[in-house]
């Protein structure tokens, strides 16, 4: 799924809000109205005197808060807390509202690309509503986007997260892997249950693709199972690190997107798993070619090489003037000149 499949998709979400009659904090106690409602931003809850108000509280981005009346003047009545006082009503999403669910993800998206150029985009406040939006709307037949959405948010918090940790971190906490697990900034992720993985051998935190699993899992027909299964896929090679010029593993990878081309025939990233194939075929000829670990093999390099060639004319046959197409006449040049993508395989320095 491509932005602008995204885009579409926002093209047709159809935001419908309620509308009541005006109510005055007075006749609070003859109301019967409650009704639960996320906040999308930062507010403040204040009691109103007259031209002058008072600050009770403060609400966060995805927060709950109950509403007690319908809105009067552009505010609602609400309770935070032990707090009861007003808040902009625009600022919030009541979840018995028709199309609420809509509105809550339009909500979260327009965090991670604002309306207004001067802004700059809150992944954080996204995650947290794209969280509320999972836990509050289980059922909801947007589930498999707001999915997709928490792991894309997710996967560009773990790059915040990296650069945040080289700053805050000491010289001598970044020579233990224990303190960047430990790591007192990572709280404000796990608070919308986000849990960040950091690698060892890259130095760097990562997503581990549980929002992406459950896709594949509970939605793999959705028009986001293509992109879930081939995120996890991507992230495979992550959690295993490095293959240290042994070929069960990137065997075993070459496997799983085999099967990915073949589950998923029309998806448009297919011609990425292709490359990621030609790749991995690479990787192994490289190994059972050069192996100074026993894993030389005449045949097997043989077999690699020609599959690596044949599926390179594949993507040049089936994505013709595209930058896949490019990249596949780059590899057979590669692969004429017995260039290398695997020093470790190759057995160079």
């Amino acid at each position: 799924m491509n932005c602008c499949c995204i885009a579409r998709w926002l093209l047709w979400v159809v935001l419908v809000a309620a509308v009541g009659g005006p109510l005055r904090a007075e006749e609070l106690a003859a109301s019967d109205r409650a009704d639960q409602a996320v906040v999308l931003w930062g507010m403040r809850v204040e009691e109103k005197r007259g031209l002058d108000s008072q600050v009770l509280a403060t609400v966060n981005c995805a927060d709950l808060v109950t509403v007690l009346a319908q809105p009067e003047r552009g505010h609602s009545l609400v309770k935070a807390g032990d707090a009861v006082g007003w808040v902009h009503a625009s600022g919030l999403v009541e979840l018995s509202a028709q199309g609420a669910d809509a509105r809550l993800l339009l909500a979260a998206h327009e965090k991670e690309q604002p309306l207004h150029p001067s802004h700059e985009p809150d992944h954080l406040a996204a995650l947290a509503l794209y969280s509320r939006h999972l836990e509050l709307f289980p059922d909801s037949e947007y589930a498999a986007f707001a999915l997709y959405r928490f792991g894309q948010t997710a996967d560009r918090l773990a790059a915040e997260a990296t650069k945040d940790a080289e700053r805050q971190l000491t010289r001598e906490q970044k020579r233990y892997d224990a303190c960047h697990t430990e790591w007192e900034g990572l709280k404000k992720y796990t608070e919308w249950g986000l849990t960040l993985d950091y690698s060892h051998l890259g130095g760097h935190y990562f997503y581990g693709g549980a929002a992406y699993r459950r896709i594949v899992e509970e939605h793999a027909r959705s028009e986001w199972g293509d992109d879930a299964a081939f995120r996890l896929l991507r992230l495979a090679r992550e959690r295993v690190g490095e293959w240290e010029g042994w070929p069960q593993e990137p065997l075993k990878e070459l496997g799983l997107w085999t099967e990915f081309v073949n589950q998923y025939p029309r998806s448009e990233l297919r011609p990425q798993a292709l490359l990621e194939m030609v790749y991995l075929n690479r990787v192994l000829h490289e190994i059972h070619s050069h192996s100074a670990q026993g894993f030389a093999d005449h045949e097997k390099a043989k077999r690699h090489l020609e599959e690596a060639r044949k599926l390179c004319k594949s993507i040049q046959g089936g994505f013709p003037r595209t930058i896949f197409a490019a990249r596949a006449e780059k590899n057979l040049a590669e692969l004429a000149e017995g260039g290398h993508v695997y020093l470790f395989g190759a057995g160079l320095d």
